[in-house]
């Protein structure tokens, strides 16, 4: 152990590099930007406006009738009873979310053919409101899908599929649009049949696009009356969704491009991102690890345009847990966040080779830690907000110094004796 040092030559060397990066808020900032989140992939729900519609005109059977109709009606509700006890499965797998459309609105479709096939006014707003949605490049290029192999499948093939012109679900309001294919019961119905009476239910089923009165636009493979299969969501605030739908939910691999152009590819459960995945932010940003409940949770990796990178624990979109964080200056911290800050056991090393290691607090040292410029000179003591503060010793070619420090000013003597350190074992070799 050396001499003394006196008061005057206690000037410990400045730690501007590291006290900037843990006061880079701009740098955290940027961080917690990109660890967004994201909203879920929307529920394909049906609105109960549409179901209260159905039951009434089904119960009601407003248009006007023959008594061979009546006739037809009788045996056609003989067969409605057998389809539903065959169906009953089905049924009540699609319960939750089973489609009932306006029956008497259908019907005037179906009687009507030759009035809608000059009418295409709808169609035109359907494909309106489509190229509306891909008004980001990255949604034109990641919307493209090949579903003939779906729809050359038997089930879209049978004799009970129809396929329609674009016609309103709500013909009051006018507020959603259907257009596509159709399944009528067990019922062989052609196009070009005239329909005297329609009682049976008729949900979407094969290709067809819904435009739902909240904005959503639905696009893809539907199986009674829910999507199931490829398919795609624009959301009214401009996002996207694309994936392979089990029973209205993405429950496999798929994608969701942000209105901003922000994309993730990777799993889903229930609707939203969980499991493995990665996202590409539009600025060049890039992250890659674990989702749960449509957050970043579990091990990432975070890589910033800048050369910035993180990798380690994520929590609720947060950097916490071990982790380790590189800016582009060269500056390194490895060690323990606690939501999104350096918190706990840690070292941060900068690039001119000065090395902290110790206790951390809100990005700054704070506790107990070692500061080593090289073998001949470091302090091993006590910090607050980033400075000397409390009992420490600081060495310096072969001589030392004992005693208080106050906001990273010298106050003080004490005698070697009446130090009190916790019990630290460092990876720097130091010799007092």
């Amino acid at each position: 152990m050396g001499n003394n040092i006196s008061c005057c030559e206690a000037q410990p060397d400045n730690t501007n590099e590291i006290k900037k990066a843990e006061g880079d808020d701009d740098t955290f900032r940027r961080a917690k930007g990109h660890l967004k989140f994201s909203t879920p992939a929307p529920v394909v729900e049906i609105s109960t406006e549409i179901q209260n519609n159905f039951e009434k005109n089904f119960n009601s059977n407003t248009y006007e009738k023959t008594d061979q109709n009546q006739d037809q009606n009788q045996n056609q509700d003989q067969n409605q009873n057998q389809d539903q006890n065959q169906n009953s499965y089905i049924e009540k797998q699609f319960q939750v979310m089973e489609f009932k459309p306006d029956i008497n609105l259908i019907y005037e479709f179906l009687v009507n053919v030759k009035s809608w096939r000059s009418n295409d006014v709808l169609d035109r707003f359907i494909s309106e409101k489509i190229l509306e949605k891909k008004a980001s490049k990255e949604i034109k290029e990641n919307s493209q899908w090949d579903l003939s192999p779906y729809l050359n499948q038997t089930e879209f093939r049978n004799s009970d599929i129809i396929e329609l012109p674009a016609v309103y679900l709500n013909k009051e309001n006018k507020n959603e649009i259907y257009k596509g294919s159709w399944i009528v019961g067990k019922r062989e119905i052609k196009k070009d049949d005239e329909i005297k009476d329609l009682t049976h239910y008729m949900k979407f089923h094969g290709y067809g696009i819904f435009i739902r009165k909240d904005g959503y636009v639905l696009e893809g493979i539907f199986r009674y009356g829910v999507l199931d299969g490829p398919g795609k969501i624009y959301a009214k605030n401009g996002d996207f969704f694309m994936g392979d739908y089990e029973n209205g939910l993405l429950n496999t691999t798929g994608k969701f491009i942000d209105y901003a152009g922000d994309i993730y590819k990777g799993e889903f459960r229930n609707n939203r991102m969980e499991g493995n995945g990665e996202e590409i932010f539009i600025d060049g940003s890039f992250f890659n690890g674990e989702y749960k409940n449509n957050k970043k949770n579990g091990e990432g990796k975070f890589i910033w345009p800048d050369g910035s990178c993180y990798q380690g624990k994520l929590v609720d979109n947060l950097f916490h847990g071990y982790g380790e964080y590189q800016w582009s200056s060269g500056l390194k911290y490895n060690g323990i966040w606690n939501k999104g800050l350096m918190e706990g056991e840690g070292i941060i090393l900068t690039k001119s080779g000065d090395y902290y290691e110790g206790d951390f607090m809100n990005n700054k040292k704070d506790g107990f830690g070692l500061f080593w410029w090289n073998e001949n000179k470091y302090y091993l003591g006590y910090w607050k907000q980033g400075v000397q503060h409390g009992q420490g010793k600081f060495f310096k070619d072969g001589k030392v110094m004992i005693g208080i420090w106050e906001l990273g000013k010298f106050t003080s003597h004490l005698e070697l004796k009446n130090i009190e350190f916790p019990q630290r074992k460092f990876n720097k070799k130091i010799d007092f």
